[in-house]
């Protein structure tokens, strides 16, 4: 039971462009297996469960990063996304 609280900083272009730097936190329970991610705000941005797969987490990352097929409306009214 615990959890850990971790935050590192990543850059991001501003206005007429100069250079951000944000902070970014991740908060991992070990009594959930939950991971949470939070801008330097507090805002939530994303959380998943630790017992995900590698394979799972790879395809997630394909997908970001554009790779994937384009899905048919027919399909995304099916699944209501």
């Amino acid at each position: 039971m615990g959890r850990s609280i971790r935050s590192t900083t990543y850059s991001e272009e501003g206005a007429y462009g100069s250079v951000e730097t944000k902070k970014l936190y991740i908060s991992s329970s070990r009594s959930t297996d939950i991971t949470s991610f939070y801008d330097e705000n507090g805002n939530h941005i994303l959380s998943y469960n630790d017992t995900m797969s590698d394979s799972i987490i790879d395809a997630i990352n394909r997908l970001h990063n554009g790779e994937g097929d384009i899905v048919d409306m027919e399909i995304v009214n099916k699944l209501k996304i």
